[in-house]
Order: C-alpha cells, then structure tokens, then sequence
C-alpha cells in the first residue's frame, strides 16, 4: 500500500473474494471513509505514511476495538476524541506496520484482549486470544466472524463485521497482497 493509492484503500477485492461475495451473497465495503453500518461505526486512522489502523465502535453500547494497531498515538487520540471505551485489539497479521502501537496500548490499557491468528502466538507480543478460521468475534453488539487466509503472511486472517471486512495485507489495490515463500509453497501444494 502506497500513499499514492492508500486513500482509496479500505479493503481491495481480487477475483477470489468477488467469486466468494457472489457465492455467499456478501457486500463488502470498498472505501476507506468513516462509514456507518447498522450500529456499527468504522473510523479509519491513517498511520505509518502508508498503512491504516481501524476503530470499530458498537454505538449501542460505547464499546471499541481495534484492528491492526499500527500505530499509538493516532490511534489514542480518535479513541480520547469518541470518547468510547476499547474493549479489544484484533490483528490480522504478525507483520511491524500491522500492530507498531500494540506495546504502547497494553502499557495503557493492561490486560486487553489481544486477539490473532493461533499460529502467531510467538510473534504477536502480548497476544492473549488465539483465533482459527470460523471464530465468532464480538465487539459490544455487533457480531462477527474470523477467516483465516494464509498467503500474506501463514497466519494471515480476515475479519468479517456485519458487511464490512478487514483484510489487512490479503488484498492490495491491484488484487492479491504480497505472498510470502512459506505461504506460497503451503497455498501451491495439493
């Protein structure tokens, strides 16, 4: 992702995800604005010059998560400015640009459920929850789903919220993200 192209980034979708929206008669959102869905409220952060943090807050009840900390103090000011309580953190991937801020946030808010792919344990720092692919995720009201779709990264996984999806670095602006070699010889092998 570029700063070039990230203004139109939120999520990317790539021949796989438009066949599995048309099998599964999902719509996914494709804009990287505040967006409003249901009782369900996306702010988006810019962080890093080129990468995004996302704040999902259930307006219902005033609870927040967030996914991909990429970064704190951006991040920390949209949660000081809503003025809503984060309840938890979702990672979609291991990678430094994806969860940056993630020590800063458990020094303030100890204890936060951390929550990521079962197979980066070891490589999420403070990662206390571990997810497989079909978890049911909930933040306040709002309910969700996980999907583990390893490519980017072997522990690469999606969030499902209501219509939106979270893809972290699955999806680029021009299709499929970056591959990594373990990812690719597991995708390749029958």
């Amino acid at each position: 992702m570029t700063a070039a192209n990230g203004a139109f980034l939120f999520l990317e979708m790539d021949l796989l995800f438009c066949v599995w929206c048309i099998l599964f008669e999902k719509t996914i959102f494709l804009s990287p604005f505040d967006r409003q869905v249901s009782n369900m409220k996306i702010i988006t952060v810019p962080c890093s010059f080129d990468n995004y943090g996302y704040l999902i807050i259930c307006e219902e009840t005033g609870d927040a998560a967030i996914v991909d900390p990429a970064e704190f103090y951006p991040i920390s000011c949209e949660l000081e400015r809503l003025g809503v309580r984060l309840r938890s953190i979702y990672c979609t991937h291991h990678h430094a640009d994806h969860i940056g801020g993630l020590d800063d946030f458990l020094n303030q808010f100890p204890g936060l459920p951390v929550y990521g792919h079962e197979s980066d344990k070891r490589r999420i720092r403070g990662m206390n929850c571990s997810l497989t692919d079909g978890d049911k995720i909930q933040v306040g009201n709002i309910q969700g789903q996980v999907m583990h779709t390893p490519g980017h990264t072997t522990g690469s996984i999606c969030f499902l919220l209501e219509d939106a999806l979270f893809t972290g670095d699955t999806l680029f602006s021009a299709g499929c993200g970056r591959l990594s070699r373990a990812a690719r010889n597991k995708c390749m092998t029958p």
